[in-house]
């Protein structure tokens, strides 16, 4: 058995990530109002305030995570449905583009609250 998927339960917790799920819809909103396309790694750099200046949105806090966890947030969105993926086909490649997906409304309203498992091991803090 692979011990990447093996962890001690006192370990993994259920973070809130409400509030970056927020930011996120926030950002990919933003883009559909000024006409922009965004792949998972702009809206990366978008919400760390770096990369595309037109994407980046007032009064959006920057989130303290690194780029791997980032990365991790936004996956377990798009698996949650707060976010979801849609597809551009060309003759010699398939791009993937990011939007608001069928429960990021009510993430927005704050009817639903998001969590995610986190692996504490070995961390002298928590990801948020």
């Amino acid at each position: 058995m692979n011990s990447i998927f093996l962890s001690f339960p006192e370990t993994v917790k259920n973070e809130d990530i409400t509030e970056y799920a927020q930011c996120l819809i926030r950002i990919l909103s933003h883009a559909a109002d000024i006409s922009e396309r965004v792949t998972p790694s702009k809206l990366v750099d978008a919400w760390k305030g770096r990369g595309q200046p037109s994407l980046r949105v007032r009064n959006t806090p920057q989130p303290k995570l690194t780029l791997e966890e980032c990365e991790r947030v936004i996956v377990h969105l798009l698996l949650e449905g707060v976010l979801k993926e849609e597809f551009h086909f060309t003759p010699f490649s398939t791009i993937s583009y990011l939007v608001p997906g069928p429960q990021a409304s009510s993430v927005l309203k704050g009817s639903k609250v998001t969590t995610m498992p986190v692996n504490f091991a070995g961390r002298t803090c928590k990801v948020s």
